[in-house]
């Protein structure tokens, strides 16, 4: 089957459009990684995360309190301690599930709404 220029042109242009729509999605994945990582880091160095197990509440002192942010609460962080230090979900099985979830949304369409 032949195919005309203009035709050719036309899927150069929608395959190279894809590769750039991905190449967004995984840029905005590695940010929210590495923005995660450094939040770890954080927590790690005010003895949030330690491995002998969660800080109780009423013995978190103001600079692990300032580490969590206003944007976590107490049982946000003992879900979270239990994914770092648990090790429930490594980053590189949430990069993968991460990804799963983009290629998902590029085949039906979708971009990448919800990111």
């Amino acid at each position: 089957m032949k195919i005309t220029k203009r035709q050719l042109r036309r899927i150069i242009r929608e395959e190279k459009a894809k590769i750039i729509a991905e190449n967004r999605v995984r840029k905005i994945v590695r940010r929210n990684l590495q923005e995660r990582r450094d939040q770890w880091k954080t927590w790690d160095a005010v003895g949030l995360l330690d491995p002998t197990g969660p800080v109780p509440e009423e013995e978190l002192t103001r600079d692990q309190w300032r580490a969590l942010g206003s944007s976590y609460d107490y049982v946000d962080y003992l879900e979270i301690y239990d994914e770092v230090v648990g090790g429930e979900v490594g980053l590189d099985a949430e990069k993968a599930d991460m990804d799963a979830r983009v290629t998902r949304n590029l085949e039906r369409g979708l971009g990448r709404e919800g990111y």
